[in-house]
């Protein structure tokens, strides 16, 4: 019987990137005295992050794995600090010439992978048949290219990414279906919420019977793509608090840039009264809001999975949600497709008219839409996604 002794040394080397290594073990050896490797290479390593949120499930769901993430950001990832290795390399869009970074993933069994340019890399260097955890139908989504310039290019990759792909992981059936347009069979996964911390109050609501009703967006509003779509949404307002005086609106996710700005917009309306601007909020207390709070409303126009309508069902807010534009694609109206699978929500276009009709309607039949959402919300308990996720590495891991 042999008994081996190492120790695990934290070395900092260039380009902040941060690992461990086992001096004086080669990696056959290691391999032998240590779990499966599988490495998790990810754009934004964050709790509030819907992608990361993903890979964190993933990551949660291999307990008999050694899981290590390669990031560029990390943000608020207290609860997983501790758990695992973090490796933050400033050369994450250049990775494909990072050395170090290359020599690092040669040390991992499995690879899986965010994005088109970390695919690439992950699959030349180390010559293993790489997972892609597709981000949406656009591999270069964090890249600024012109927009036709950013699609055909996207398309070209994707097409390749998917192929070349030991596994292409999506986290909905409408994602699946736009993969299986390139005869592409994805496994279809969803995003989990976290129903400890997003559940509803005790006691049911009835609408009717209330006093105030409160509408609530929620979301990551940064940039001028999501300015737009607060504008929009807000310009709506004075008609319909002329036909409910009843109805507040809150506004929580703005960054301080946004709530300057639309501040000065609700002030020129003559609506600041009714409409409070919040900002970034942890998730217990956007939770907290929720249950606060009496209607969901849904503005965005674009997301592959859109959790915070989840997330707002789960609190047991029945929904409005806005009718995208013809030109957005269907893998990327997640809001509609929830709105019609859940039985839990209205679809309205962006008119007044329209929003006043879904909101009569919403009011009508609170507690049967309601009841729906809850209903709905369980397929994406985190236990229920993460065991799909165990079962799933079980079987390709062997």
């Amino acid at each position: 019987m042999y008994t081996f002794f190492c120790t695990i040394h934290p070395i900092k080397v260039e380009n902040n990137l941060y690992y461990h290594r086992f001096p004086n073990v080669d990696l056959a050896l290691k391999k032998k005295l240590i779990n499966p490797s599988i490495c998790i290479m990810i754009p934004r390593l964050s709790s509030i992050d819907g992608q990361a949120i993903r890979v964190i499930d993933m990551a949660e769901s291999l307990k008999d794995y050694r899981v290590s993430f390669v990031t560029h950001t990390v943000d608020r990832v207290d609860e997983i600090s501790t758990k695992y290795d973090i490796y933050v390399s400033n050369r994450y869009y250049l990775s494909i010439i990072d050395g170090k970074l290359i020599s690092h993933l040669k040390d991992y069994d499995q690879i899986i992978v965010q994005g088109a340019i970390p695919f690439l890399l992950a699959t030349m260097v180390t010559r293993k048949r790489v997972i892609y955890s597709s981000p949406g139908p656009d591999p270069l989504f964090l890249f600024r290219f012109p927009g036709k310039i950013k699609m055909f290019i996207s398309r070209i990759l994707e097409r390749f990414l998917v192929k070349k792909a030991r596994l292409l992981i999506c986290n909905s059936e409408w994602m699946g279906g736009y993969y299986e347009k390139i005869k592409v069979h994805p496994t279809i996964v969803p995003s989990s919420i976290d129903n400890s911390v997003f559940f509803p109050t005790s006691n049911s609501k009835c609408i009717s019977k209330m006093g105030k009703i409160k509408l609530i967006l929620v979301g990551d509003w940064d940039g001028w793509y999501g300015r737009k779509r607060q504008h929009e949404f807000i310009s709506l307002l004075p008609e319909v608090f002329l036909e409910y005086p009843e109805v507040d609106v809150e506004l929580i996710g703005l960054s301080e840039e946004s709530i300057r700005e639309l501040h000065k917009f609700v002030e020129r309306l003559s609506i600041s009264s009714k409409v409070k601007l919040r900002g970034r909020m942890s998730s217990k207390e956007v939770a907290n809001r929720l249950r606060q709070s009496d209607i969901f409303v849904s503005s965005t126009i674009s997301d592959t999975f859109y959790r915070p309508i989840v997330e707002a069902f789960a609190c047991g807010l029945p929904a409005l949600v806005r009718i995208p534009p013809t030109f957005v694609p269907r893998e990327n109206i997640a809001q509609i497709h929830h709105a019609k699978k859940s039985g839990g929500a209205v679809l309205f276009n962006l008119n007044p008219s329209s929003f006043l009709d879904a909101l009569y309607h919403v009011i009508q039949n609170y507690q049967n839409l309601r009841s729906n959402s809850l209903e709905y919300s369980n397929l994406f308990k985190r236990k229920l996604i993460r065991d799909e996720y165990r079962a799933l590495f079980n079987e390709i891991m062997g």
